[in-house]
């Protein structure tokens, strides 16, 4: 017999305790009677190459990656890329200036690239066997349309906090340009003025200026790559939805998050969607993705919040 009798799907972390991906994926796919198991790993960095190779080895369908592992797993992938271009003799590829970023086009050049999952490849043309994806570039538009879409408004203007804001001004257009293409995406009409000029990519909320926001607009702000920035006394704008796309699951900064979505229940206050809002909606996007199955983002973000309550 070929292969593994049924999928299998690894979440590597160091550390990985605390981590409810296991948990939620398991419970996601009951309710889906997905056939799939799922095994958490702790990968100190040094071993990460060595897992990836097992996984594929082994034919795992996928591994979500998280945050601590970001890092290993591009080094691994650019040292297979580095290998089969030398190999070939054929140059890595680059995207021409000007070229809108993906996860596709950037490659692993030397900028850091966003992404929290790799599905394994069976083809012989590809070459790693591993290709790098993103959930939360799929779903955090989404979920910030049925916001606007809720609250009849229009996005004014994006605030993307990023600690790695000090980049080149080509690096930065490159990602204005990503984002505006993600909002668009959505079809959502909400997005349609927004232009590049009203993307903001900064790297501490307190760079977000209040501004008069009519009652049909709604300024977003998406914490992306900023878990160092400390939020201590910061509070949500009044007109505005705020996102977490950090995956952090220490509990003060869950409580933390937690506080600000329940001042947010009054809509000139401003309105919150936490880490773990998003983690569920990015699972519900695996599953589709892996599995061509719906399953709604509530049954993780049940399982989710059951697991960090115990």
């Amino acid at each position: 017999m070929e292969g593994t009798t049924e999928p299998i799907i690894a979440v590597i972390g160091h550390p990985i305790a605390g981590n409810p991906t296991q948990f939620a994926l398991e419970t996601g796919f009951a309710a889906g009677q997905i056939d799939c198991r799922v095994l958490s790993v702790n990968l100190s960095p040094s071993k990460v190459a060595a897992a990836l190779a097992g996984m594929d080895a082994m034919n795992f369908r996928a591994a979500w990656v998280s945050p601590t592992c970001w890092e290993s797993v591009q080094n691994s992938q650019a040292t297979d890329r580095t290998a089969t271009a030398e190999d070939s003799q054929i140059e890595p590829a680059v995207p021409p200036p000007g070229a809108v970023a993906t996860l596709e086009s950037v490659g692993l050049q030397a900028e850091k690239i966003s992404f929290d999952l790799v599905v394994h490849e069976t083809s012989a043309d590809v070459s790693s066997p591993w290709r790098l994806c993103s959930m939360k570039q799929k779903v955090w538009g989404p979920l910030a349309s049925h916001v606007l879409d809720r609250r009849e408004s229009r996005c004014r203007n994006l605030w993307w906090i990023d600690g790695r804001s000090d980049r080149s001004s080509d690096s930065l257009m490159i990602q204005k340009e990503a984002l505006l293409n993600q909002v668009k995406a959505t079809k959502n009409h909400r997005w349609d003025t927004l232009n590049l000029e009203q993307i903001e990519i900064i790297r501490s909320p307190r760079q977000v200026r209040s501004e008069n926001v009519s009652d049909d607009e709604v300024d977003i702000i998406v914490f992306s790559d900023s878990e160092d920035v400390s939020l201590s006394g910061w509070r949500l704008p009044a007109h505005s939805l705020t996102i977490d796309l950090n995956e952090n699951w220490d509990p003060e900064y869950l409580m933390l998050w937690d506080r600000l979505k329940l001042t947010s229940s009054d809509e000139a206050v401003g309105e919150c969607i936490r880490g773990a809002d998003v983690h569920a909606a990015c699972l519900s996007e695996l599953t589709k993705t892996l599995f061509d199955r719906a399953v709604e983002s509530d049954v993780f973000l049940e399982a989710i919040d059951e697991y960090l309550g115990v």
